[in-house]
């Protein structure tokens, strides 16, 4: 595997006889680099019979790192051919730093971004990384990524239209890639030029929740499957997808009862899957206003000012709020208006 979750490494050799004799016996030494100091591992080979082949293994055991291991044969009369080198970056299983979130459709008028988070321990230092789309990479502006920390890479941050949380570090770097709205891939490498973490995308995921200013957020850190998120977007922030429970369905309703004539109140929804729909009804069952539907995703935090889809404050009574998923997860709650008309 490459790159490989830790040392010993298993390198594998295809070895050829293009010659026009048969080879009793050669041998095969892996070196860390093209020096060939300190040779890491060899084996014996042979006989090796004209136009027949062979796959060789060799192990290098060696600390985490970035290594242009470099194989070669002996007994061999061609020195054209009997030497070859392979890069391979040797590290922890699953890299500490990821991405997590795309913004690849947004507003018009607003950028596109990025976001990229460190699951680690330790400080990584991103100087000569790269992200990119399926064509073409870009540098990242040095900087350190802390522990637990997010840095959102922006197209225009003159134009960015969210507040980030606290710690997270927003960045334009000096170019940028052209993601397309279905059928691209976000990549990330590092200083090596070894890959780090690819997230695919592909507007069939999404079903109908998908709409400009909606982000895709990774159901799990390190890992590449997306989904809409919840929140509309999160950047710089845990992914709301991460903090909803398979199957938890709630609403809570703040304050309540409220007066619409002095105050609003504030409806917050917690649903497992993407493609949500907010709205109030009469105890008769009537729909009277709708805070959210899968075609106009807002969040999951809605202000409500006690009145109708046409704009008239409703009356004192009592109301449900009926919240439900494109999951076929539902939920609800009573809210009491005090005062009203």
């Amino acid at each position: 595997d490459n790159p490989a979750a830790a040392s010993p490494v298993l390198i594998r050799a295809y070895i050829t006889n293009v010659g026009e004799t048969d080879v009793e016996n050669f041998q095969i030494v892996l070196f860390s680099d093209s020096t060939e100091t300190g040779p890491l591992d060899s084996s014996e080979c042979g006989p090796l019979a004209t136009g027949e082949s062979a796959i060789i293994s060799l192990h290098a055991d060696v600390p985490d790192g970035s290594y242009n291991f470099f194989a070669r044969l002996s007994g061999d009369d061609n020195f054209s051919n009997d030497r070859s080198s392979l890069r391979v970056f040797v590290g922890p299983d699953g890299w500490p730093v990821c991405i997590t979130e795309i913004m690849f459709m947004p507003v018009t008028g607003e950028p596109e971004w990025i976001e990229i988070y460190n699951r680690g321990e330790d400080t990584v230092d991103l100087a000569g990384w790269q992200f990119g789309d399926e064509i073409s990479l870009h540098d990242i502006p040095d900087t350190t990524l802390d522990p637990g920390g997010y840095i959102v890479l922006c197209e225009d941050v003159s134009i960015f239209p969210d507040t980030l949380c606290e710690g997270a570090l927003l960045i334009e770097p000096s170019g940028w890639p052209a993601l397309n709205n279905t059928g691209d891939v976000v990549r990330l490498f590092d200083a090596a030029g070894l890959p780090r973490h690819s997230v695919p995308y592909d507007a069939g995921e999404f079903g109908s929740c998908m709409t400009n200013g909606i982000s895709a957020e990774v159901v799990e850190a390190g890992g590449s499957s997306v989904g809409c998120s919840p929140a509309c977007r999160t950047p710089g922030c845990d992914n709301a997808i991460w903090g909803i429970v398979s199957g938890e369905a709630r609403v809570t309703i703040s304050p309540n009862p409220f007066d619409p004539t002095v105050e609003s109140t504030v409806v917050e929804v917690t649903l497992p899957s993407s493609g949500i729909t907010v709205a109030i009804y009469d105890r008769l069952g009537r729909r009277l206003k709708t805070l959210a539907d899968p075609e106009h995703p807002t969040g999951l935090s809605f202000v409500w000012d006690g009145r109708d889809d046409s704009g008239q404050i409703l009356p004192s009574g009592m109301y449900i709020v009926f919240t439900k998923d494109s999951g076929g997860n539902s939920a609800k709650s009573v809210v009491a208006i005090v005062g009203g008309r």
